[in-house]
């Protein structure tokens, strides 16, 4: 499976279609041996996805482009999944449903902006989230832009209101939502704030290929990855109770924002 990986990431550098063809083979081995709640499982279904993706590309075989679409897309409901990782796959899924365009890509745009609000608030550095603020305000206006032209209203302004949440608290310089729990808990926010930033240092390849080098290393990666994973939804749903707000690390949803129309006119503008 090592040699499968290195062998993805030349081909798909190379854009030979043999090596592309070869690719292939290699990653979906990789993901039928890997089982379901694996930790490398997203990993594995990104590099899938992406070598499909290489394929259509150079021959514009349709098959190929769906078979791109299915991996990325689940790669980015992997619960196992880091989110850093199931963000890339996300935006993966987001990129060819736009190529598609017989699907909307809102779904996927929308998977893409929820994964990345997580973990841009939970720790990272300043110079980590002021980055992370310009995809984010990219991916907004351009996921608001889609659900438009899809005639998807309300996803249109509840995306918008994400990706004001997320720049604007941070232009802003306000205080992120882990500032809240530190009032109430600064135990539990510290160590928000650490996962967070464990997350943050977390390599998708190097890791993923580093775990594959030794059996023992595997498992050792592997039970750190998924206690990562599932210490993060625990600390976010001990937040939510210790604030007594279930839009901790979440946006606002349209029943909440309709309400800001009742004696006036909203007038929204998205500059894509």
């Amino acid at each position: 499976m090592l040699h499968g990986f290195r062998f993805v990431n030349t081909s798909l550098a190379l854009r030979d279609t043999q090596d592309l063809m070869l690719s292939m083979r290699h990653a979906k081995r990789a993901v039928e041996f890997l089982a379901d709640d694996h930790v490398n499982k997203c990993t594995a279904l990104y590099y899938l996805g992406i070598a499909n993706f290489c394929h259509f590309e150079n021959l514009g075989d349709l098959d190929s482009l769906d078979e791109a679409s299915n991996s990325l897309k689940t790669a980015a409901e992997q619960a196992t999944g880091l989110p850093n990782e199931r963000f890339k796959a996300a935006h993966g899924w987001a990129y060819i449903m736009t190529i598609h365009g017989t699907v909307s890509p809102t779904k996927a745009l929308r998977n893409a902006l929820e994964l990345m609000q997580g973990y841009v608030w939970l720790g990272n550095s300043v110079q980590r989230r002021y980055k992370d603020v310009k995809v984010v305000g990219s991916l907004a206006t351009e996921a608001a832009s889609h659900a438009t032209l899809w005639n998807e209203l309300e996803s249109t302004i509840e995306i918008l209101e994400m990706g004001r949440l997320i720049v604007w608290s941070q232009l802003l310089q306000l205080r992120p939502p882990v500032k809240d729990s530190q009032l109430v808990n600064p135990v539990l926010a510290s160590r928000l704030i650490e996962v967070g930033q464990e997350i943050e240092h977390r390599s998708m390849a190097e890791d993923f290929i580093g775990a594959l080098n030794k059996t023992s290393n595997q498992e050792k990666s592997g039970q750190a990855r998924r206690r990562i994973v599932e210490e993060s939804d625990n600390l976010v749903s001990q937040a939510r109770e210790t604030l007594g707000s279930h839009d901790f690390l979440t946006y606002k949803t349209m029943k909440d924002l309709r309400n800001s129309a009742i004696s006036s006119v909203v007038v929204i503008v998205n500059i894509h």
